[in-house]
């Protein structure tokens, strides 16, 4: 599929897969403009045996304050682990690992 007018954001996009982020980054934009397309040009085009991409498409997700954040991101079915929590230990919540330390920092600013 030939792109128009997209090399800035391919140039970006290669960028910062080249700068080995430890972060997350978030693709924006008017709805059906190419962003899940660009996306999955650039990654096909990766060397997967150097880079792991988690994509994520929030196409038809509602997110309106930070418990909705939390709800997409993270699965919240803490009660029975509440003790591994006390003490700090990691555990797998779902698709990123949360313990009560990053959930507090998180509240302060999710991005």
């Amino acid at each position: 599929m030939k792109f128009i007018n997209r090399d800035a954001e391919i140039k970006y996009l290669n960028a910062h897969f080249e700068s080995e982020p430890n972060s997350l980054l978030f693709l924006y934009g008017p709805k059906s403009s190419g962003k899940s397309t660009l996306l999955e040009k650039v990654i096909n085009e990766l060397d997967l045996k150097k880079y792991i991409v988690n994509y994520i498409n929030l196409r038809g997700v509602l997110i309106y304050n930070f418990k909705s954040f939390l709800d997409v991101f993270f699965q919240r079915n803490i009660k029975n682990k509440a003790i591994d929590i006390l003490e700090g230990i990691t555990i797998n919540l779902g698709f990123f690992n949360l313990n009560i330390d990053e959930e507090a920092i998180l509240k302060e600013n999710a991005f």
